[in-house]
């Protein structure tokens, strides 16, 4: 069965995903703004990246 993929104007990603996403993004400059949010205290994690995108990028639902 195909994945679905929607297309999504900004999203959240781990510091890992958003490494990646640099990488994959790095080409045709797709990266509009990226916001960094901390992590809570009291939380596990690293915190998040909120990034734009100039156009819309397809995710897997």
């Amino acid at each position: 069965m195909k994945a679905l993929k929607t297309p999504v104007k900004a999203r959240y990603l781990s510091p890992k995903g958003y490494l990646k996403d640099v990488e994959l993004n790095r080409k045709n400059n797709n990266i509009d703004s990226v916001v960094f949010i901390p992590p809570e205290i009291g939380k596990s994690g690293f915190g998040r990246f909120l990034v734009k995108y100039k156009i819309p990028v397809l995710v897997n639902r």
